[in-house]
């Protein structure tokens, strides 16, 4: 007998208490986009790097003939390439994907919802604020529905697409978010951003003792402490002189930015926080790339990108589009997002040329095979 027939297959080993209750991620979606984005320059350079990145591939739909080629659908008027055209009344094609990939870079995962006609067909696209949604999953393991902030009624399963990124071993219906990976890092860096601001805020004088020799109450204590602050602090305070009785002595507490070497801590968390992302600290401007930085390394750091973080990650995505989205309309359409116009990955004409004349020495094209390659005119045995 089939195992599939015989028996009832659980998708996942789920707690039944679990069962049939909202599943919240566990990440805090508000400090990840918070201090992980909104706060930490590289980090919001790195998605910014990733995201605005959609403007550039083609997003297409093909057809999967009988013997398994691809043929693609040029009609504007087939449905689901209208949709992709037009997902919804306020976003075009590039803003929707901008702003699911953004929401997969902070939190790990996207979410779409399908919006119906009344007949049942999908008829547009709405992308869902992940901290918004919660997950129901059934007895046996399987997503039910998923409930939305602000929605009186769950959307069925069937009616929402859910990418979770990065896999995460410890959770089996969210993704892992990057920034929850690299959290320790970026903490080093806003930290030591922050102390630097603070610094110079407090007219770029270390921590101090104010030493004073004669016995004082508490209240005298902190309204000297208050004073002191309120004439060393902010540019009001900068370069301010300072007065100190005879029976009072200053002594330095803190630490200069020189003697901490902040540069080498920037070093190691700038170089995490873009390993995570994968995008070559040279494209975001990160001093650990610019150090090391020429224009040929520039170009070979964008093609790298292209082909090892942002190829695979389209990729992904168009699989999740066309299992969520195009088996919808028809079981042999494919979406899929065209590389081949994407600047990073061409050829340059000197790379080219080299290409065709190995191959003409080589024997592999003829010499005219090697001149229409290389856009000339035919050989007429008539040149000088």
């Amino acid at each position: 007998m089939s195992l599939w027939a015989g028996e009832r297959i659980s998708a996942r080993f789920l707690p039944t208490w679990k069962a049939g209750k909202p599943l919240a991620q566990f990440d805090d979606w508000k400090t990840l986009a918070e201090d992980g984005y909104r706060k930490n320059s590289l980090v919001a350079s790195c998605i910014w790097e990733i995201t605005t990145s959609a403007a550039e591939p083609k997003l297409v739909v093909q057809r999967t003939l009988r013997d398994g080629t691809l043929e693609p659908l040029d009609d504007p008027r087939h449905p689901l390439v209208s949709l992709l055209a037009r997902p919804n009344p306020e976003q075009s094609t590039f803003t929707l994907l901008e702003t699911i990939l953004t929401h997969g870079q902070i939190g790990g995962n996207w979410f779409l919802r399908k919006l119906r006609a009344p007949a049942g067909n999908v008829v547009a696209l709405w992308p869902l604020r992940p901290d918004r949604v919660k997950i129901v999953p059934n007895a046996d393991g399987w997503v039910e529905k998923y409930t939305y902030d602000g929605s009186r009624d769950p959307f069925p399963a069937a009616d929402v697409i859910h990418d979770p990124l990065h896999p995460d071993p410890l959770d089996d219906f969210w993704g892992l978010s990057p920034i929850a990976v690299l959290a320790r890092f970026g903490d080093l860096d806003n930290q030591a951003a922050d102390y630097l601001r603070a610094f110079f805020y407090n007219d770029g004088t270390p921590a101090g003792l104010l030493k004073l020799k004669a016995k004082v109450d508490p209240a005298e204590r902190q309204r000297v402490q208050d004073l002191w602050k309120q004439e060393h602090t902010g540019q009001k305070g900068w370069h301010s002189v300072s007065v100190l009785d005879a029976d009072a002595d200053y002594v330095a507490m803190g630490v200069a930015p020189d003697k901490l070497r902040l540069g080498s801590i920037w070093d190691q968390t700038e170089s995490r926080i873009c390993a995570t992302f994968g995008v070559p600290p040279i494209l975001v401007g990160a001093l650990v790339g610019l150090n090391r930085s020429t224009f040929a390394n520039y170009a070979e750091a964008r093609k790298s990108f292209w082909q090892e973080t942002l190829g695979p990650l389209y990729s992904r995505t168009a699989q999740r589009l066309t299992v969520g989205l195009a088996s919808e309309f028809a079981d042999d359409l494919v979406v899929e997002f065209d590389l081949t116009s994407v600047s990073a990955l061409q050829e340059s004409e000197d790379q080219k040329q080299e290409r065709v004349i190995k191959q003409w020495e080589a024997g592999l094209i003829s010499l005219d095979e090697a001149r229409a390659a290389l856009g000339l005119p035919l050989w007429t045995g008539e040149e000088g």
